[in-house]
């Protein structure tokens, strides 16, 4: 499989793609003044302790106060008192958990060293933690959780007693702890100890500017989109990087030779005067990660609707009738489904409650099959899933981690025609509105001049097929209605003004 990373460098905004085999498979953008916080280590100071959910609002010096819950907590109390400044006597080893309550562990005023885990979504500011990592290529420094691990990822067994040993022979500090990434695998140990020293080093200057500074602010962002993906997911299976930026194009260079001494993947300067993403079709492919309904290259299709509570996708058989076997038909557009809601999700990067109405099948042997193919297509995703068994009713329930807002929600606002809801009002409906309220006048005045300001289509409804109505409310009261057309109000907008100095002629 042909995997390569497609790169648009621009004045505002970072874009890449990942394509497998010439498909579009994650999609990744950053914009200069709002990069991702996530990652980020900051000094912060408790504005607010609310026992009732045993959390507390943590100002880090952004436009929204970081959320720390208390199970985000440091697991090391003695490691953290080490980077406050204070002499003790520190364990090794893992230190048994004890459970306290928020308002025994912090108080207003406080000063913390946090990490932001997740982005602000929406209305949310970020969540943060006081158990800081590192991550490097490698691996992944816990400075104040000494705990040692290796990758579930890395699934064999004679591969994993061997970084085992490689782990418990490297020089890793007093109180701090490591985790092998996957990228470990086949790893050497002088490339561990490389990682290792970096990492402490780096988690030193942050200790020593947090006990330098007084106000909440950033004493550590992680690096740029483009750098951070390349460094996480850069392997012998990317086989090609094309940027379109001679600036970074140099930059690349110089991060792959200095980090990632041993990638044999080509850095590609593109330099034709077609658009990289236009050349490599990758426009229009991205708007249709913006569509409701996804065709299927069986003639199925998925229709995918986000709200506030979950994410539903619904798998529909389309133009794929099939022939005598309808089972069968159903179970092969379930099972390509399946694949595509794992790409989908990626891509989209839709996370929180997901329920997917797969088309019914008669069996539990092929439900099972779509599940396992589900279950199998969702491995490669670097968002943790959790999948329960196709119900009865072709019903699976999922959730998927959501560390930021997704595509959709970064690139969009609500609609200020509907306020997001994606519908609108019939001009008869608001024809009907403005009758209810011509009739209230009518009720208490008389002889008065009102004047309807409206949007023009509901304007033309109310002197065509609603004269008649609009008539009888005017009569008995003897009031002169004015229909006046507004171009600039939208469809549901509309006012009605009594003048009470103009009275009507009898």
């Amino acid at each position: 499989m042909k995997k390569e990373i497609i790169i648009n460098v621009e004045n505002t905004e970072k874009r890449f793609a990942l394509l497998e085999d010439g498909v579009l498979e994650e999609y990744y953008f950053e914009r200069s003044h709002s990069k991702r916080l996530a990652g980020s280590i900051c000094h912060g100071k408790v504005s607010k302790v609310v026992p009732g959910i045993q959390a507390c609002f943590v100002n880090i010096g952004r436009r929204k106060n970081g959320f720390l819950h208390v199970s985000d907590m440091v697991d090391s109390p003695k490691a953290y008192a080490e980077v406050m400044g204070e002499e003790l006597d520190v364990s090794t080893g893992p230190e048994p958990p004890v459970k306290k309550k928020i308002e025994e562990l912090v108080h207003g005023g406080d000063d913390l060293l946090v990490q932001v885990v997740k982005d602000p979504i929406g209305s949310k500011g970020p969540r943060v933690t006081t158990n800081v990592s590192l991550p490097g290529r490698y691996l992944v420094l816990l400075p104040m959780a000494p705990r040692r691990g290796i990758s579930r990822r890395i699934e064999d067994r004679s591969e994993r007693e061997r970084l085992r040993k490689i782990l418990d022979s490297l020089p890793i500090p007093d109180s701090m702890g490591v985790i092998m990434r996957t990228f470990a695998q086949g790893g050497t140990k002088k490339s561990f100890l490389r990682d290792l020293r970096l990492l402490v080093y780096l988690w030193r200057r942050i200790a020593k500017s947090y006990k330098e500074t007084v106000k909440p602010a950033c004493l550590h962002e992680e690096t740029d989109i483009v750098k951070r993906f390349l460094r996480d997911a850069m392997s012998e299976t990317i086989q090609k990087v094309v940027v379109d930026s001679k600036s970074e194009y140099k930059e690349l260079k110089r991060f792959v030779h200095s980090s990632l001494p041993k990638c044999s993947t080509e850095i590609e300067f593109y330099r034709k005067k077609v658009p990289i993403f236009e050349a490599y079709g990758l426009e229009k492919e991205i708007e249709k990660a913006f569509r409701s309904k996804v065709w299927l290259k069986c003639g199925g299709y998925l229709v995918i609707e986000k709200s506030e509570a979950l994410v539903s996708i619904d798998v529909n058989t389309g133009r794929n009738v099939g022939e005598d076997d309808a089972e069968g038909t159903i179970l092969a557009t379930n099972i390509e489904a399946a694949r595509e809601i794992a790409r989908q999700l990626r891509l989209r990067n839709m996370g929180g409650i997901i329920v997917i109405d797969f088309i019914d099948m008669r069996t539990k042997t092929n439900r099972k099959m779509v599940y396992d193919e589900l279950r199998r297509s969702l491995k490669r995703d670097k968002a943790r899933t959790y999948l329960l068994p196709i119900s009865e009713l072709g019903l699976l329930e999922m959730t998927r981690q959501r560390d930021k807002e997704s595509l959709g929600e970064a690139l969009f606002g609500k609609c200020p025609y509907c306020e997001g809801t994606g519908d609108v009002k019939l001009a008869e409906t608001v024809s009907i509105e403005i009758q209810r309220d011509l009739r209230r006048i009518g009720s208490g005045r008389k002889n008065v001049d009102v004047k309807v300001y409206a949007h023009p289509t509901v304007v033309e409804r109310l002197k065509t097929g609603d004269a008649g109505a609009i008539e009888k409310i005017a009569k008995p009261s003897k009031i002169n209605v004015q229909l006046l057309s507004v171009s600039d109000y939208h469809l549901e907008q509309w006012n009605c003004y009594v003048d009470e100095q103009s009275r009507v002629r009898e």
